[in-house]
């Protein structure tokens, strides 16, 4: 029982408070220059014509691969037989509708739709579609 008491108070903040060490602030240099958290003006300090000196373009780098990426194309297209002012055709993508030109033709044939409209707006509507 004595140890645990003896193990609690060694991490007391009491027993261990006169243990730091506190440094010698006489021989450190002043710290006259250290801001005061107060607003200041930058009146006079700074020229509004250096904003941004030190940004840099990327402009050139970006253009080069632009430029390679263009001549790849280009040659790409040579190599199919392409023009190079032409552009190539376009696939036509297969219907949508199971080979109908349209939603109507491609649902004509469905038999047991049974679909009622419940109100007159809808009923209107669907009499306008059929």
């Amino acid at each position: 029982m004595a140890e645990n008491i003896q193990k609690q108070t060694q991490y007391q903040y009491t027993a261990n408070s006169n243990l730091v060490l506190q440094a010698d602030r006489s021989s450190l240099p002043r710290r006259n220059q250290e801001p005061s958290g107060e607003p200041e003006s930058l009146w006079g300090k700074i020229n509004p014509k250096d904003f941004g000196d030190r940004a840099q373009r990327t402009f050139n780098e970006e253009k080069e691969k632009r430029e390679k990426r263009k001549k790849e194309r280009e040659e790409k297209r040579k190599q199919k037989g392409y023009n190079s002012l032409e552009r190539p055709k376009k696939k036509k993508k297969e219907s949508l509708f199971m080979g109908h030109g349209d939603i109507l033709s491609a649902t004509e044939n469905f038999e047991g739709l049974s679909y009622q409209p419940k109100t007159k707006e809808t009923q209107q509507a669907y009499e306008f579609l059929l």
